[in-house]
């Protein structure tokens, strides 16, 4: 199981509201190319996701299922012919502010192709550190305030800018 942990400078409900429907992964997950999640909205448990990707230069549709899901978590579990999935997403908020993302996914190829696990377990590695990146590059991006000619003063109090 690979996992990645990033701090989010958003709160833990407003993390969760993205990480845990599957239908806006896209927004942060650069392989995605079709996601689609029965019933819409937050994981629940029962919920049926079919996940596009392209992946070392093939294109993969995975049926998944969550099969735990909380306020801020939920668990998954599906696979197709080739490959066995299981994982989950956990926000966890943070004393000081923000939250963590707990990102964990495993991917098992079967069969035939499952002499291949161990060349493709590094390439699996570095797709989730870079979706878990892209989603802290999507969190400051979305955070950070774009000064406008009313809004760009002075943070000294005092100041009459």
């Amino acid at each position: 199981m690979n996992v990645e942990r990033r701090h989010l400078p958003w709160s833990a409900e407003d993390a969760a509201a993205l990480v845990l429907d599957w239908s806006r992964d896209a927004e942060w997950r650069a392989a995605v190319v079709r996601m689609d999640v029965e019933p819409p909205g937050r994981a629940r448990i029962g919920q049926r996701i079919t996940e596009e990707l392209h992946f070392g230069g093939r294109t993969f549709v995975t049926p998944t299922t969550i099969t735990a899901a909380d306020e801020r978590s939920g668990s998954f579990a599906g696979g197709n012919a080739n490959a066995v999935v299981e994982g989950r997403r956990t926000v966890v908020p943070d004393a000081g502010g923000g939250c963590t993302v707990v990102l964990e996914v495993g991917v098992r190829m079967t069969g035939l192709l499952a002499v291949l696990n161990p060349v493709l377990a590094g390439g699996y590695r570095r797709r989730l550190a870079a979706e878990a990146d892209a989603l802290v590059a999507l969190a400051v991006a979305r955070s950070a305030v774009q000064p406008t000619s009313s809004t760009a003063r002075s943070a000294d109090p005092t100041s009459r800018a």
